[in-house]
């Protein structure tokens, strides 16, 4: 019999060890695909914001910004070239505040609410750019509430 619980013992505690690993893998992977999920969003955002800066796309978005019942009023008083500078140094300020995770959650959650304003912004004639819009933020805050620790991912 004593050999017999020490190995149910033996076992258990194995299965208990192999059950902790696993939930340490399946935290760190998490951990690991939020992080990456964020940081591509960055390089995304970073590379959009940068191209804003160049004629070829500030002559590509104006279209976009002349139709925006938001945004329209910008090429009366500014040039083609600065209103895409302007909006493509927001992208880039958007992409840093969601880049500043480790050091503020308050200002990547920020930033994150700020991906979504470009959509509605831009795209005022498509019916679909105030779900886009809604459904990016509520993404967005989902993904900080969980880095935060605030929801569950089951909450989703």
């Amino acid at each position: 019999m004593d050999e017999a619980g020490q190995i149910v013992e033996a076992r258990t505690e194995r299965v208990l060890v192999e059950a902790a690993n696993h939930i340490a893998s399946s935290a760190y992977l998490e951990k690991l695909g939020i992080s990456i999920s964020r940081y591509g969003l960055v390089v995304t955002f970073l590379l959009i914001g940068i191209l804003k800066f160049t004629a070829a796309e500030a002559q590509g978005i104006q279209p976009l910004v002349a139709a925006s019942p938001l945004m329209f009023w910008l090429y009366h008083i500014l040039s083609l070239q600065v209103v895409s500078n302007l909006i493509g140094a927001t992208e880039i300020v958007v992409a840093v505040l969601i880049a500043l995770r480790p050091v503020s959650a308050r200002l990547s959650f920020a930033g994150s609410l700020g991906v979504s304003g470009p959509l509605f912004l831009y795209h005022p004639e498509s019916e679909s750019s105030a779900v886009l819009v809604l459904v990016n933020s509520r993404l967005a805050a989902n993904s900080q509430a969980i880095s935060c620790g605030v929801l569950s991912p089951s909450a989703l």
